[in-house]
């Protein structure tokens, strides 16, 4: 082991690296005072130019919002709506169920059936067509254009209603609730044709299959019975719920300051003057040492 005034050399090394790490310690902490005292020195620069910025984006602030121009309120709403009891129909699920019902309530007979015991409404068939002609070419309405249209979001099944006149949203529940009756005479329709289908396949097996059981068949009758029974005591295929809360899509904009975008207006300040602090600082320097 090398050995140098009786200290191991290895000792030496360790005690010269602590004392490195030291002193790099001590200059970074000199270095901060004295990037702090430059600041100090320079307080004045760095508030102005703050308030400058505070000034400017204010003023940008309050003229943006001075410049917004009213627009006429546009509302909307929505109606969620849900399956209820399901049609006892060969290879029919919840989706078929839903177009079904998509399918009635832009039709055509279904608004006119409607509209014969609802005159004296605001709502026209050409609200529920999706299309338009433009030049002589059948194009498809924009959204807002559109008083009606179906979504699918977070779990619900929506109807959207957009308007001006709030009195409609109303007045499209009442057609909604009419769209779903209707429905519901289609299926108790099919159902029937289908029970009476089942009674005759029925008949058939136990005149050729005297013998043997078939519980598919009772099932099948049972389940035709029951779904019948519950829509003429007033259960509906599907559940259409109240219309949501209007909301303006045209409302403007919230007049409160907004304290945040001047917090970034002064911040932003903030490294504007410190920038210039130290270019005046190091100018400064230089002069000295000429």
């Amino acid at each position: 082991m090398l050995v140098y005034k009786n200290v191991p050399f290895n000792a030496l090394i360790d005690k010269a690296k602590l004392m490195s790490k030291t002193q790099t310690t001590f200059d970074e902490d000199i270095d901060l005072l004295e990037l702090f005292l430059i600041l100090w020195r320079g307080k004045w620069i760095l508030i102005i130019f703050i308030i400058i910025s505070v000034l400017i984006g204010s003023t940008f602030l309050l003229l943006k919002d001075s410049r917004y121009v009213e627009k006429v309120p546009f509302y909307e709403s929505k109606l969620i709506y849900s399956l209820d009891t399901l049609p006892p129909l060969n290879s029919y699920e919840d989706k078929q169920v839903l177009l079904d019902f998509k399918k009635i309530f832009n039709s055509k007979d279904t608004f006119e059936d409607w509209k014969k015991n609802n005159s004296q409404s605001q709502v026209n068939l050409e609200d529920f067509i999706n299309t338009k002609l433009f030049n002589g070419i059948n194009v498809s309405k924009n959204e807002s254009e559109r008083l009606t249209s179906f979504n699918y979001k977070d779990g619900n099944y929506n109807i959207i209603i957009r308007t001006k006149n709030t009195s409609l949203i109303d007045e499209i529940f009442d057609y909604a609730n009419f769209a779903s009756e209707v429905l519901n005479l289609q299926y108790i329709s099919s159902v029937n044709n289908e029970y009476e289908l089942i009674k005759k396949y029925f008949k058939d097996f136990n005149d050729n299959y005297p013998k043997r059981a078939n519980p598919g068949f009772i099932s099948k009758l049972l389940s035709s019975t029951r779904y019948v029974s519950a829509i003429e005591e007033g259960s509906n295929t599907l559940n259409i719920q109240r219309p949501t809360l209007p909301i303006n899509l045209n409302a403007p904009p919230p007049k409160n300051f907004n304290f945040l975008k001047v917090f970034v207006f002064i911040i932003l300040g903030g490294m504007i003057g410190a920038f210039v602090v130290f270019i005046i600082n190091v100018m400064q320097k230089r002069k000295a040492n000429v």
